[in-house]
């Protein structure tokens, strides 16, 4: 169980949670005019919407980050490195129960295992999704059951490793004359990047650890 010291960095998470439709909670960095210079307006008005779990565990008396490895056999995305979560269904009633489903499904973890903590600022992606991260933290020793037909593996990243300045790679790409920032993590062998690499930058900043 966390004790409130270690509970009280999470204290400047957004306790506003994101409405479905919503471009009002995009992360500054990928602003609504960066966006609109590279997606038309008709474009930024069907976002898909998704939400992924920013799952926290105590492990080895640390707090670590939950990542898990894309199986192969998906067709897109194959590989990556990513939080669990998808995309929003009719059948979800917000879009924390889309993370808290697409974790059960994905790696097993029951709903009442998992304390909403608060949300971060949405991140975009060119690609068209909306993507809405709930920070969750994960008390007490659970057994993780991957589901093999859309996850390969799992691994933890201590905060310690994202808290050191050194490992975080940052990056602008220019797409039609626009300044994209592009952030990166190497961990071991595996390389963090794209979207899930931006909601690891938005959290350390915010919890004010570095």
């Amino acid at each position: 169980m966390l004790i409130d010291h270690e509970l009280r960095c999470f204290e400047n998470l957004s306790q506003k949670e994101p409405l479905l439709f919503s471009i009002n909670s995009i992360d500054k960095r990928f602003s609504k005019k960066k966006i609109a210079s590279l997606l038309s307006e008709q474009d930024q008005k069907n976002f898909i919407q998704s939400s992924v779990l920013v799952p926290i565990i105590k492990k080895d008396n640390t707090l670590n980050l939950l990542f898990t490895v894309r199986s192969k056999k998906l067709k897109s995305h194959s590989g990556e490195i990513c939080f669990p979560g998808g995309r929003w269904s009719k059948k979800d009633k917000s879009l924390v129960n889309t993370a808290l489903r697409e974790t059960r499904e994905e790696i097993g973890i029951p709903d009442q295992k998992i304390k909403i903590l608060g949300f971060l600022d949405s991140v975009p992606t060119l690609t068209g999704f909306l993507i809405h991260p709930i920070v969750g933290i994960i008390e007490n020793e659970i057994s993780i059951k991957i589901d093999d037909s859309e996850v390969e593996d799992y691994f933890y990243v201590p905060f310690d490793f994202f808290i050191n300045k050194k490992n975080k790679i940052t990056r602008k790409i220019k797409i039609k004359n626009t300044d994209i920032p592009v952030f990166e993590y190497h961990y071991k062998d595996y390389r963090i990047w794209g979207a899930t690499a931006a909601i690891i930058s938005s959290l350390f900043l915010l919890l004010r650890l570095k």
